[in-house]
């Protein structure tokens, strides 16, 4: 528990020496990926595009939980929603006087919010859009050691190339790792068993090789639990860490709005969570 006699110099030097010791974490050996390492974004229409691995988070639901129907109950509903209000929106367009609106699908704990996110990616898939499903939960879950380690947007980033990464590229990696000496376990990764902690560890992706994956395509990304990454904890940290701090080359939080902004939202509406790349730009949700 934090020290309720701690003024702003104590946050901010123990925020400063957080980032510090996470930039010198980063330092690791890993191999940088680029946009050649990933499945083109015109083949993400295809629920079979991303590899076949029990360790990515895909559209595809998972083994149904014990009692949980195998078919989606609301799905007349939603299809109703998906070609209505989604694809409608889908096509809107900014304009100097008004806005579209971002939505956010919200309820309680075990209430199917993540469901209904796949079967809203599936439907847009069948309607030839290629949509890339990430999560900070479940096989992706965000942990203190990815918060020590990387940013916040490197966090984002590596979901995506988690999801949209070549076996050979995964197996690149591996190789990779195993002679540079990424981790005192490597030598046991095999492409079957590497899971995405082990990803993190042993990759890297800048933010312009995303920029140049998406180019102009079209891409709806889904993100699952996305307020486990920016959360209150994270956001105070950031403002309390010294600006002149070298480990701090923005803040973190508005770095990866400035990215989803640029990459994922234009002009078009982004339905629940549904976001569209775009050269020129757009807003954040």
């Amino acid at each position: 528990m934090a020290d309720q006699n701690e003024g702003p110099p104590m946050k901010r030097q123990k925020a400063a020496e957080t980032l510090i010791a996470r930039a010198g974490k980063e330092a690791r050996p890993k191999l940088e990926l680029c946009a050649a390492d990933l499945v083109s974004v015109e083949k993400l229409t295809d629920k079979g595009a991303q590899r076949e691995s029990t360790k990515v988070p895909t559209l595809n639901q998972q083994q149904p939980a014990k009692n949980v129907p195998k078919d989606y109950v609301g799905f007349k509903d939603l299809e109703t929603m998906v070609d209505g209000k989604i694809m409608e929106g889908y096509q809107l367009m900014d304009t100097p006087h008004e806005r579209v609106g971002p939505a956010v699908l919200t309820r309680f704990a075990r209430g199917g919010k993540t469901r209904t996110l796949q079967e809203i990616g599936k439907m847009l898939q069948e309607r030839q859009i290629p949509t890339l499903f990430i999560t900070f939960n479940d096989l992706t879950a965000i942990d203190n050691d990815e918060r020590q380690n990387i940013t916040a947007l490197q966090s984002v980033l590596m979901r995506i190339a988690w999801g949209a990464a070549t076996e050979a590229t995964v197996q690149k990696v591996i190789e990779n790792a195993k002679k540079a000496g990424t981790s005192p376990t490597a030598r046991n990764w095999t492409v079957s068993n590497f899971d995405f902690s082990e990803w993190i560890q042993a990759a890297c992706i800048r933010k312009d090789e995303v920029e140049a994956w998406l180019q102009d395509q079209p891409l709806i990304l889904l993100i699952d639990e996305f307020n486990q990454l920016l959360t209150k904890d994270l956001l105070d940290e950031l403002k309390m860490a010294d600006e002149n701090t070298l480990a701090r080359e923005s803040d973190q939080a508005e770095e990866v709005a400035a990215f989803i902004s640029k990459s994922f939202l234009k002009a078009e509406l982004s339905f629940f969570g549904v976001f569209q790349p775009c050269r020129d730009g757009g807003r954040w949700a």
